[in-house]
């Protein structure tokens, strides 16, 4: 029986070959590096000023910048999404998106985001806030002024339970009310504790009371409101 001729490859099969395996490998990579060479845009820049805003409003701009500098961190990072959008969205990252479940399926949704309308932005103070977060948001990374971070958080405002957690993790700056943190390299000395858990969650009766009184506040002006519409002209 005669043997089947084979067909050797020929030098262009094989540089491409090798350049579907170079792709392959180093795709993501490339996406990650271009995430962090400029600033974002689109619903890119509208993810991170929506983080920004909820996480360090009260912040100002080095607070909400430091939070759009983790937003990047975590895009460089093979654990985390390599898109704002998706690190804003995943589940069980940021206490804001968890308490509002609108807010993270209109972020997951891919449609375009109307901030303002999103976050209830009805005063100058509140716009001009935004517009300092999409600035931010916007504008190249440069300096990292939290060393590297992938996690913060407001010690004071925090799960009591997860504090543990974070005290396992390396502390890296601490900018307003939160504390930055990333994992230790393999091998790097510990330091202790990151965090007093003593003190994790201590504040957070203020925003049980508030969250309780804005909600009366609703009430009373959905009756005052009712009760408008209901006076004979």
């Amino acid at each position: 029986m005669a043997a089947i001729p084979t067909r050797l490859p020929t030098r262009r099969t094989i540089l491409l070959t090798l350049g579907l395996f170079f792709w392959l490998g180093t795709g993501d990579a490339a996406a990650r590096t271009k995430a962090q060479v400029g600033g974002l845009s689109g619903r890119e820049q509208d993810c991170a000023a929506l983080i920004a805003y909820l996480e360090a409003a009260v912040e100002g701009l080095r607070g909400m910048q430091a939070v759009i500098r983790v937003v990047h961190n975590r895009m460089r990072d093979q654990h985390f999404a390599r898109t704002a959008c998706s690190v804003v969205g995943q589940d069980g990252q940021f206490q804001p998106m968890e308490q509002r479940p609108l807010l993270k399926r209109a972020v997951r949704s891919g449609r375009p985001l109307n901030l303002k309308r999103l976050l209830g932005i009805d005063t100058p103070f509140k716009r001009m806030i935004l517009g300092q977060a999409l600035r931010l948001a916007g504008t190249a990374p440069v300096e990292d002024t939290t060393n590297g971070a992938l996690y913060f958080v407001n010690p004071r405002l925090m799960d009591p339970d997860r504090c543990p957690w974070f005290a396992a993790l390396r502390r890296t700056t601490k900018i307003g009310a939160h504390v930055f943190f990333t994992h230790y390299r393999e091998n790097e000395r510990r330091r202790g504790q990151a965090l007093d858990c003593r003190i994790a969650g201590r504040d957070n009766w203020m925003i049980a009371r508030n969250a309780k009184n804005k909600k009366k506040l609703t009430i009373a002006r959905a009756k005052l409101a009712g009760g408008k519409k209901e006076k004979p002209a």
